[in-house]
This record gives structure tokens, C-alpha cells and sequence, in this order.
């Protein structure tokens, strides 16, 4: 959660220029960078972009311990790569995209056709569909074991699979 939130926070910053680091010769209210500013700005959105891949990490991990049923010790083997991979993939297009940044009317960015949006649109599939799974493997088993339950608990909207699901909605919010 600190590395989704410290790159987040790197790429809202980025954001926040809003047009002030777009070049001066684009007449655009605000704008007084230049193309090197430019270049920073879009860099450092792309960077931001790490959250979004940090977060399918989270949905794998939560995948291996709720669905799968890893153990902490197992979990443990595989932590690191969950942390490293984002950082390697987010790294890796903010630096590929660096010849490609320029004024998208608002702020700098990746202005190159359609790969700088994919695999944030593929990051975000694939954690709702992880996600997803995680819901409906509890939802299975809540009702599995429905009929082992008190005649209170029954019916009134706190089952343990209401619980994951809205959890799963605010994850992915």
C-alpha cells in the first residue's frame, strides 16, 4: 500500500502542473514551460502509472491468500516480485515514452497513439477480474455453508460474502 500511494502521489503532483510545464510557444492559458519541463511532467505522470500495476499485484496477493489459500510463509516467497514487477513495468514505459511526451492540452504526457493508454486499461481489466474471482470463491463458500449457520444470521444482509464484495468494490474504486 505504501509503494501504490507514494507512486500515486508521484503522478497526482505531476497532474497538479497542470498546464504551467506545457511550452510557452502553445499559447495556452498558463502555459510557461518549455520542452524540457514538458518532458518531466509527462515523465513523471507516466511514472504514476506504477500505482495502477502496484494495484494488480495487490488483487494477486489477495488472490493467492483468500482463493488459492497460500500460507504467509509461501506468500513470502513471492512478495518481492509483487513489488518489483509494477515498478520494472511503470519504469520501464515512462522511459520508453520520454521521445514521445508532448502538450495534450492540459498537461504534458505521452502523447504517442494508443500504447501509453493499454496497459493501464489492461492493469485495470485485470484487477477487476481478480477481483472478481476473489468475490465469487466467497460467495461460493458463504453459500456453501449457509445451511450450518443459526437461523439469525440468516437473510440479514451481513454475510461474510456481502462484506467481500463491497470490499472488492471500494478496492477497485
Amino acid at each position: 500500500m505504501a509503494q501504490m500511494s507514494f507512486f500515486d502521489i508521484i503522478g497526482s503532483v505531476a497532474y497538479a502542473f497542470t498546464s504551467l510545464p506545457i511550452p510557452s510557444n502553445f499559447y495556452f492559458p498558463g502555459a510557461h514551460g518549455n520542452k524540457a519541463s514538458c518532458t518531466s511532467q509527462g515523465f513523471f505522470i507516466q511514472v504514476g502509472t506504477v500505482a495502477c500495476f502496484t494495484n494488480v499485484s495487490l488483487a494477486v496477493y489477495y488472490f493467492l491468500m483468500i482463493k488459492k489459500g497460500w500460507s504467509q510463509t509461501r506468500l513470502k516467497k513471492v512478495i518481492l516480485w509483487l513489488l518489483i514487477c509494477p515498478v520494472i513495468v511503470g519504469m520501464t514505459f515512462a522511459f520508453a515514452g520520454i521521445p514521445f511526451m508532448g502538450n495534450l492540452v492540459l498537461w504534458c504526457n505521452n502523447s504517442a497513439p494508443w500504447w501509453p493508454d493499454i496497459p493501464v486499461a489492461i492493469a485495470i481489466f485485470v484487477a477487476t477480474f481478480i477481483m472478481g474471482s476473489v468475490f465469487w470463491d466467497v460467495y461460493k463458500k458463504d453459500q456453501a455453508s449457509k445451511r450450518w449457520r443459526q437461523r439469525g444470521d440468516s437473510g440479514s444482509g451481513n454475510s461474510i460474502s456481502t462484506k467481500v464484495f463491497w470490499q472488492s468494490v471500494w478496492y477497485l474504486m
